[in-house]
């Protein structure tokens, strides 16, 4: 079955992660460019 979450983790991790891990996190799969309008929604 195909991963349909963009980012999984406990309330205290995601709490103890940066910006930086999670946007990492939400686009490691991403098909095509990330666009930076969307990027700093």
């Amino acid at each position: 079955m195909p991963k349909r979450s963009g980012f999984q983790s406990s309330i205290q991790e995601f709490l103890t992660k940066s910006n930086v891990e999670i946007l990492g996190e939400l686009t490691k799969f991403q098909e095509g460019s990330v666009e930076t309008t969307q990027r700093d929604a």
